[in-house]
């Protein structure tokens, strides 16, 4: 009789979440479930209950918790230039396609609709986040003439369109290196 061991140590959210970023990547998104998160955290069914009270919660969690991973902004150094700070995020993302295959693609399709909207919330939150620090970041670029910018085409503007082409080159509808050009250009 092969015996089976229940962690009895406290489990935290992270190492929850932390199994269930292993689930996706390894069987994606749609192999979440709380059963499947609970067996690999070694815990109770029950105890993940505690955290998560049905299955789209904690699939949310999950996808919150990989757009973090996605952009672990904080490995940037301070003193980044724009262009390498877009570069970088490219990079995230590219990395983010082979550590979670089919994420970008999936992940608005496996929740039920009455969860979407907190789902796109959720998401829209992290891009809020994001497009902050890269105000932040072309804020304090000093490499960069101030003077192409004015009322018409403010630095909100240029932040948000390089944003929105970030998010196109990485569906692959839009060459990131065309992205860099223009950004070179305009800056």
């Amino acid at each position: 009789m092969e015996a089976f061991f229940v962690n009895l140590t406290i489990t935290s959210k992270e190492e929850i979440l932390k199994a269930g970023r292993m689930i996706a990547q390894e069987k994606g998104l749609s192999a979440i479930n709380m059963r499947s998160v609970a067996a690999e955290c070694n815990i109770a069914l029950g105890t993940l209950y505690n955290y998560y009270s049905n299955k789209d919660e904690l699939v949310l969690a999950v996808i919150e918790s990989i757009w973090k991973d996605i952009f672990h902004i904080k490995e940037c150094k301070d003193d980044i230039s724009f262009l390498d700070f877009v570069v970088f995020i490219l990079s995230c993302l590219k990395d983010s396609k082979e550590k979670y295959p089919n994420f970008f693609v999936t992940h608005s399709m496996i929740l039920e609709s009455k969860v979407k909207d907190e789902a796109k919330d959720r998401m829209n939150n992290c891009f809020i986040h994001i497009k902050s620090m890269m105000l932040s970041v072309l804020e304090n670029d000093k490499t960069i003439d101030s003077s192409c910018f004015s009322n018409s085409f403010s630095r909100d503007e240029f932040v948000s369109f390089v944003f929105s082409n970030i998010l196109l080159a990485e569906l692959n509808t839009f060459d990131e290196q065309a992205l860099i050009e223009v950004i070179k250009r305009i800056i």
